[in-house]
C-alpha cells in the first residue's frame, strides 16, 4: 500500500514536470488516480479504525465512552420546540406539557371531522367495474383459455405439476379444477386434495 503523503509529493512533483514540459500529462493523471485511491484506502482504513475503537472501547466505563454517549445524547435531544401558538419552547417542562396538550387534543373523538363525500360522483366508476364482473365466477371457457395462454413450460408450485399437465389432461381433471376455482370466487372452502397442491 502507497503511503498517502508519498503519493502527494509524487503528484506535486508530476505537476510541475508537466508544467515545464518535462512529463506527459498521461503520467499526471495516473498519479491523481492513484492518489484518490490512497485517499480513499485511507479513509475507509479511519472508518474501520474509529468502529474498532466503539467495539472495543465501547464496553468498558471509559473517557471515550462517556464521550461517545454524551454525544449521542446531545443529538437526540430535544433542545427546543414550537408550539402550536407559534412561540418557542426552550425549557423541558414546557416542551413535555406542550407535547402532551398536543396529543390530548389530537386523539380527541370529534364528530363529523371529516368532509361528506357525495356517492353520485363514482357513478361511472361503479358502473363501469360492474360491467367488468370482477367478482363472478370464470368459466370453464374462461379458465381453459388462460390455462392455454400460459407457457407449456411453466409450473405453478413445488408439486411439479407443469401447465403441459393440465393441458393434456384436461378433459379427465377439468370439472375438479373449474369446481375449486369457482369455488374459491363463492368463497367456498376448497377440498384438502385440492388445498395441497397449487393451481397455475
Amino acid at each position: 500500500m502507497f503511503s498517502l503523503q508519498k503519493t502527494q509529493i509524487e503528484v506535486e512533483y508530476l505537476e510541475m514536470q508537466v508544467q515545464n514540459g518535462l512529463a506527459e500529462e498521461k503520467d499526471l493523471l495516473t498519479a491523481q488516480n492513484k492518489l484518490l485511491t490512497v485517499i480513499e484506502y485511507q479513509e475507509i482504513f479511519l472508518m474501520q479504525k474509529a468502529s474498532l475503537n466503539i467495539f472495543t472501547d465501547g464496553d468498558r466505563n471509559t473517557k471515550f465512552c462517556r464521550a461517545y454517549i454524551k454525544n449521542k445524547r446531545k443529538c437526540n435531544t430535544i433542545h427546543s420546540i414550537q408550539s402550536t401558538k407559534g412561540i418557542w419552547l426552550k425549557d423541558n417542562e414546557s416542551i413535555a406539557r406542550d407535547v402532551f396538550c398536543y396529543y390530548q387534543q389530537l386523539l380527541k373523538h370529534t364528530e363529523d371531522y371529516k368532509t361528506p363525500i357525495d356517492r353520485t360522483y363514482f357513478n361511472a366508476e361503479r358502473s363501469y367495474t360492474m360491467a367488468l364482473k370482477l367478482t363472478d365466477p370464470p368459466t370453464e371457457q374462461e379458465i381453459w383459455l388462460d390455462i392455454n395462454s400460459i407457457d407449456s413450460s411453466k409450473s405453478a408450485g413445488l408439486d411439479g405439476f407443469t401447465v403441459d399437465f393440465y393441458k393434456k389432461s384436461w378433459d379427465f381433471i377439468k370439472k375438479d379444477v373449474t369446481d375449486g376455482i369457482k369455488g374459491f370466487f363463492q368463497c367456498n372452502n376448497l377440498p384438502q386434495y385440492i388445498s395441497e397442491f397449487n393451481f397455475i
